[in-house]
């Protein structure tokens, strides 16, 4: 979700000390969904008497939430804590702040707010999917993982490399997991990552999204990356460039610290290009399988097909890398094994 309140350097703001009044930070809200969110604060101060009580206040019409709205308490001593906000409304913005209790007094934390997502999509095989509202579109906030086409036909997969390699029908391959450290099964590698679909599958006429989805045109990416820049991220290798934009947070090592910076999947590897989500993106580096049967760069490297093809044998694919700030496009062979995200219609 995008951070309205402007911040600075990793979420958080704290009080100027006042005798008796405890000071702390609001932590800024992460893992956004359609009903929840992650949040909590930070004390530093507790105002010279013991902190009773802690947690989050938040409201949808007040910009500055006391006691008086809708709080949840997270214990008590000074220290960074951490809470979940749950049954909350879809695709409403909330605002928070921390507070903390004392003897004498009740501090508060700086203002965020956070727009939570629109309820999620579920493909046949009944994967639910985060959905997220960027300008005029709306998208999956994950990789697709669905075996099935729309109308309940199995997806070939297991092919082996010969087979993959003269395939010209749909298919799709799973990352060998033991080739990534940190990752103990097809399904956990399934789970942070999604699957690799060929062109074939994409363009199947069965359909590959589920049903009110599509798979994204160069035109629907082109509108996307569009709009990124019109907010201030240039298509650039810069730091904030759009590819930053729509990165997931989640790095080894990222300076926006934690929970950001992870050596758990799924994440990105190291880069000084980090993600910073600002729209909820989130994408993630799947890599890819190419059409002579190898695997290669997941941590690094995330590529989507679109629906557009380029020539007889080949299509065009979006890509974002560790180590660049912008999106940029290239035309692939339609047996490349890539990650999917669908574009409700």
């Amino acid at each position: 979700a995008t951070n309205e309140d402007s911040t600075g350097y990793g979420g958080q703001l704290s009080l100027t000390t006042r005798d008796g009044i405890p000071v702390l930070a609001t932590i800024e809200p992460f893992d956004v969904k359609a009903f929840s969110a992650k949040t909590g604060g930070d004390i530093t101060d507790d105002g010279e008497a013991n902190i009773t009580d802690r947690g989050v206040c938040y409201s949808t019409v007040h910009t500055n939430p006391t006691m008086q709205d809708e709080c949840i308490s997270a214990g008590s001593g000074t220290g960074s804590f951490e809470i979940t906000l749950s049954h909350l409304e879809s695709i409403t913005k909330y605002h928070l702040r921390a507070y903390a209790q004392n003897e004498i007094s009740t501090g508060y934390g700086s203002s965020q707010s956070f727009r939570t997502n629109a309820a999620p999509v579920e493909d046949i095989d009944g994967n639910a999917y985060p959905i997220v509202e960027i300008g005029d579109q709306i998208w999956m906030a994950e990789n697709l993982r669905t075996t099935r086409y729309q109308n309940g036909q199995t997806i070939s997969t297991g092919l082996n490399n010969t087979d993959w390699e003269n395939s010209t029908s749909g298919a799709y391959a799973v990352y060998p997991h033991e080739n990534i450290s940190g990752l103990y099964s097809e399904a956990e590698l399934i789970g942070a990552y999604g699957k690799l679909y060929n062109w074939h599958s994409v363009n199947d006429n069965r359909g590959l999204c589920p049903s009110g989805w599509r798979i994204p045109s160069n035109d629907d990416w082109t509108q996307l990356v569009n709009f990124v820049v019109s907010q201030g991220y240039p298509n650039t290798n810069v730091r904030d460039g759009a590819a930053n934009a729509l990165k997931s947070r989640r790095q080894d090592d990222s300076p926006l610290g934690v929970p950001w910076a992870t050596s758990e999947h799924p994440r990105w590897n190291f880069s000084v290009r980090y993600g910073i989500d600002v729209f909820s993106f989130s994408g993630l580096p799947g890599g890819y399988r190419t059409h002579q049967w190898s695997f290669g760069d997941l941590g690094s490297h995330g590529s989507w097909w679109s629906s557009s093809e380029s020539s007889t044998a080949n299509a065009w694919r979006w890509r974002m890398s560790n180590d660049s700030g912008n999106v940029g496009r290239i035309e692939l062979n339609k047996r490349f094994g890539l990650s999917v995200r669908c574009l409700r219609d």
